[in-house]
């Protein structure tokens, strides 16, 4: 299950990256965690509101 759910992570985060080339490892790791969190839970535990 571990390999299952860094294989998606890596997925996920290589999305990102195509989507967001410049993006930094925060921001990289905010678009993450937005996946699971709506944007104001984001917002709220992380102060950030992402660009679309």
């Amino acid at each position: 299950m571990v390999a299952l759910n860094r294989s998606v992570e890596a997925m996920a985060r290589t999305g990102i990256l195509m989507r967001h080339p410049t993006a930094s490892e925060r921001e990289v790791r905010f678009r993450l965690a937005r996946a699971w969190l709506d944007d104001e839970t984001l917002a709220k535990v992380a102060g950030w509101v992402p660009n679309p």
